[in-house]
Protein backbone atom coordinates (compact mmCIF):
# COMPACT_ATOMS: atom_id res chain seq x y z
CA UNK A 1 0.00 0.00 0.00
CA UNK A 2 1.12 3.58 -0.72
CA UNK A 3 0.65 6.35 1.80
CA UNK A 4 -0.72 9.36 0.14
CA UNK A 5 -0.98 13.02 1.71
CA UNK A 6 -4.28 14.16 0.76
CA UNK A 7 -5.27 17.73 0.60
CA UNK A 8 -8.53 18.52 -0.14
CA UNK A 9 -10.10 22.44 -0.50
CA UNK A 10 -14.12 23.72 -0.62
CA UNK A 11 -16.74 21.70 -0.97
CA UNK A 12 -14.43 18.40 -1.18
CA UNK A 13 -13.45 19.47 2.56
CA UNK A 14 -16.89 19.43 3.63
CA UNK A 15 -17.46 16.33 2.21
CA UNK A 16 -14.74 14.40 3.74
CA UNK A 17 -15.22 15.85 6.86
CA UNK A 18 -11.23 17.20 6.86
CA UNK A 19 -8.75 18.88 4.71
CA UNK A 20 -5.77 17.00 5.57
CA UNK A 21 -5.34 13.51 5.53
CA UNK A 22 -3.23 10.14 4.56
CA UNK A 23 -4.80 8.26 2.08
CA UNK A 24 -3.56 4.52 1.47
CA UNK A 25 -3.90 3.36 -1.99
CA UNK A 26 -2.37 0.04 -3.45
CA UNK A 27 0.50 -0.20 -5.09
CA UNK A 28 0.42 1.01 -8.79
CA UNK A 29 -2.92 3.48 -8.14
CA UNK A 30 -3.31 6.77 -10.89
CA UNK A 31 -4.64 9.86 -9.71
CA UNK A 32 -8.31 8.28 -10.94
CA UNK A 33 -8.15 5.55 -8.86
CA UNK A 34 -7.59 7.63 -5.55
CA UNK A 35 -10.08 10.30 -6.69
CA UNK A 36 -12.98 7.00 -7.30
CA UNK A 37 -11.69 6.03 -4.16
CA UNK A 38 -12.73 9.14 -2.44
CA UNK A 39 -15.88 8.83 -4.25
CA UNK A 40 -16.80 5.65 -3.00
CA UNK A 41 -16.04 6.25 0.98
CA UNK A 42 -18.28 9.59 0.86
CA UNK A 43 -20.52 8.61 -1.86
CA UNK A 44 -23.88 9.68 -0.54
CA UNK A 45 -22.10 13.29 -0.08
CA UNK A 46 -20.87 13.25 -3.54
CA UNK A 47 -23.98 12.39 -5.39
CA UNK A 48 -26.05 15.28 -2.82
CA UNK A 49 -23.68 18.00 -3.87
CA UNK A 50 -23.06 17.09 -7.40
CA UNK A 51 -26.00 15.75 -8.63
CA UNK A 52 -26.50 12.14 -10.47
CA UNK A 53 -23.04 11.83 -11.64
CA UNK A 54 -21.66 8.64 -13.14
CA UNK A 55 -18.46 7.97 -11.57
CA UNK A 56 -16.17 7.81 -14.68
CA UNK A 57 -17.32 11.51 -14.89
CA UNK A 58 -16.14 12.49 -11.67
CA UNK A 59 -12.69 13.33 -11.75
CA UNK A 60 -12.79 15.45 -14.91
CA UNK A 61 -14.40 18.42 -12.03
CA UNK A 62 -11.37 18.79 -10.56
CA UNK A 63 -8.07 20.19 -10.55
CA UNK A 64 -5.42 18.16 -9.56
CA UNK A 65 -1.93 18.51 -8.49
CA UNK A 66 0.63 15.69 -7.33
CA UNK A 67 3.87 17.05 -5.13
CA UNK A 68 2.50 20.70 -6.34
CA UNK A 69 2.24 19.84 -10.34
CA UNK A 70 -0.22 19.69 -12.25
CA UNK A 71 -1.13 16.27 -13.06
CA UNK A 72 -1.46 17.99 -17.06
CA UNK A 73 2.16 18.28 -17.34
CA UNK A 74 2.79 14.42 -15.87
CA UNK A 75 0.41 12.12 -17.38
CA UNK A 76 -3.35 13.41 -16.86
CA UNK A 77 -5.68 11.28 -14.42
CA UNK A 78 -3.39 8.08 -15.04
CA UNK A 79 -0.82 9.66 -13.12
CA UNK A 80 0.85 7.03 -11.53
CA UNK A 81 1.10 7.52 -7.36
CA UNK A 82 4.11 6.85 -5.28
CA UNK A 83 4.87 6.39 -1.71
CA UNK A 84 4.61 9.88 0.11
CA UNK A 85 3.33 11.70 -2.52
CA UNK A 86 1.25 14.69 -1.79
CA UNK A 87 -1.96 15.14 -3.98
CA UNK A 88 -4.03 18.56 -3.79
CA UNK A 89 -7.58 18.41 -5.27
CA UNK A 90 -9.70 21.60 -5.94
CA UNK A 91 -13.02 22.31 -7.87
CA UNK A 92 -12.08 25.24 -10.89
CA UNK A 93 -13.44 28.37 -9.29
CA UNK A 94 -15.35 30.72 -12.10
CA UNK A 95 -17.36 33.87 -11.22
CA UNK A 96 -17.96 36.81 -13.17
Amino acid sequence: MLEVKLRLYSALREIAGKGKFIMNVPEGSSVKELIRSLFNQHEEKFRERYGLLFKKDLEYRFLVFVNDNSIYSIDGFETKLKNKDKVDILEPISGG
